[in-house]
């Protein structure tokens, strides 16, 4: 019986490739959105204790130089929160556009992967008329006998 060749097999293996290259891609974005999750997380913990300190001061009463020092700090705080919610923004874009490439990889790779199956359910199929037309040979080989 002959072995079953596939013409398309290193296309498929190649798909396989960039399927699996893909999904690290993937990891790796969803990895980096985590992180700037965190981050943005840990800024506006940063800031609600802030405002808790200076919410305590106020109770004790404060300087002007310290509202001042506070006002700087909160300014400060809001730049980092809104340049932490554009990094979160572009990494949630970037994970967005690596689960689409994933998506297409794996529908590329489902095609071949399809056809492969209907190629080789094919060639099974020739391979038990070959050995229907052989057994049909030798019995009638052996009746005419």
């Amino acid at each position: 019986m002959p072995k079953f060749t596939y013409k398309l097999q290193s296309v498929l293996n190649l798909r396989k490739q960039v399927e699996n290259a893909a999904k690290n891609d993937l990891a790796v974005q969803l990895k980096k959105l985590s992180n700037a999750q965190k981050q943005l997380h840990m800024v506006l913990t940063e800031q609600e204790e802030g405002f808790n300190r200076l919410s305590d001061e106020y109770k004790e009463g404060i300087q002007v130089t310290r509202l001042r020092q506070y006002n700087y700090y909160f300014n400060n705080v809001a730049e980092r929160v809104k340049q932490q919610k554009e990094s979160v923004k572009k990494a949630s874009k970037d994970v967005d556009i690596s689960r689409e490439k994933l998506i297409k990889a794996s529908k590329e790779k489902k095609i071949l992967e399809t056809l492969r199956e209907k190629k080789y359910d094919e060639f099974l199929r020739e391979q038990l008329k070959a050995e229907e037309k052989v057994t049909d040979e030798v019995v009638s080989y052996r009746y005419t006998k």
